[in-house]
């Protein structure tokens, strides 16, 4: 079946206005429609006439797929002339590897190289170009609630760019240019590891508007009424009756947090049970008093992050997350059940975040015990 094609308009969303910040780190989010992957193939077709390298990232090695490549070939085809449209080849015994370099049909260098983040460390630090490497794509960076972030995937992802950086633009005056990240996600979510690591806070995400740091740049793409129209006119399936699934797929807003329980200040008589270390920050578990309070309002813990935690009490139990998850630390009986009474609570919803970040971290180790 023929790829579906269409015209270049100005319903769709295009990378012009984010990467006007000319920020190192760019992040485009919605729902599913504005055409992001067809405007970063365009874009992408754009880098490698230019003579530069370009790698795109995928979470898995099982992303690295016939499908991924054919989905970036059709993305592109989708606005060309038929006499315009390419054919994108590879081989296929690369794929299993999780790094797999993707050519133009009748070209001998590659348009891009596909490399699955959850490959070995020595695999991803051996790295080498031919070209300069101008741009990284992360597709598909945010997770649905059906999957896992890699454990401490964005510790993996910057040791990753720190070796790809040697590859950057030789400048004139014999600095290198480091690579510049687009990440590319599906708003299941308004936080994610990434987000928490550059410290881009959630509660200033807008719809339609970008927001940006030293070296950040955010966009929350808004999907226009007029886009909106086309979409279901496309496909009259968009649309299927299900109000949590059309905020997120008409309208961009995030679904996986409307089970986060927000109270932003610490409820009274609650004291702090246990600290995580996760993600290169403090993770503190409140939980009532239960010898002064009475269980009220279907709350049992609060989870807020600590700006440090030095204590030496013995009633606080401490945890290097990852140490525990990996084996490097033995735990007790009663830890043990410190974890099922945490697990417990979550699942009956007697659990409440300072903010909806406090309660992505905790799903990491929710996700992890």
């Amino acid at each position: 079946m023929a790829a579906i094609t269409r015209k270049r308009d100005n319903i769709h969303w295009t990378l012009n206005r984010l990467l006007s910040y000319n920020k190192t780190y760019n992040y485009a989010v919605s729902g599913r429609g504005p055409g992001k992957t067809t405007d970063t193939a365009r874009y992408m077709m754009k880098i490698h006439k230019q003579g530069y390298m370009i790698v795109v990232l995928r979470r898995q090695i099982v992303d690295i797929s016939e499908t991924t490549i054919t989905d970036f070939q059709n993305a592109y085809n989708v606005l060309q002339e038929e006499e315009n449209k390419i054919k994108l080849t590879y081989k296929k015994g690369d794929m299993k590897t999780g790094i797999c370099d993707v050519y133009i049909e009748g070209e001998e260098m590659p348009f891009f190289r596909l490399i699955a983040l959850s490959n070995p460390k020595y695999r991803l630090k051996g790295q080498a170009f031919d070209r300069e490497l101008a741009w990284i794509i992360f597709d598909e960076y945010k997770i649905s609630q059906t999957e896992k972030y890699l454990p401490d995937e964005y510790g993996k992802f910057s040791e990753l760019y720190s070796t790809l950086a040697r590859f950057g633009i030789q400048l004139e005056n014999g600095d290198i240019k480091p690579p510049r990240v687009l990440f590319l996600g599906n708003n299941y979510s308004l936080t994610d590891p990434y987000m928490a690591n550059m410290n881009i806070p959630p509660h200033k995400v807008r719809q339609g508007e970008v927001i940006t740091g030293k070296d950040w740049a955010f966009e929350d793409i808004k999907i226009s009424d007029e886009l909106k129209e086309y979409l279901l006119k496309q496909n009259p399936l968009f649309n299927f009756g299900n109000d949590a699934y059309n905020k997120y797929a008409l309208e961009g807003i995030s679904v996986s947090d409307q089970r986060i329980r927000i109270i932003e200040n610490e409820p009274q008589n609650f004291k702090l049970a246990a600290v995580f270390y996760i993600e290169n920050k403090y993770l503190g578990i409140y939980r009532r008093d239960t010898e002064t309070t009475k269980f009220e309002d279907n709350l049992e813990y609060w989870i807020t992050v600590l700006d440090d935690y030095n204590s030496k009490r013995r009633d606080v139990i401490c945890f290097d997350f990852y140490s525990l998850i990996e084996g490097n630390v033995l735990i007790s009986v009663v830890e043990k059940q410190a974890f099922i009474s945490l697990k417990n609570h979550f699942r009956w919803r007697r659990i409440a975040f300072k903010s909806i970040y406090e309660g992505y971290l905790f799903e990491q180790i929710y996700n992890l015990i």
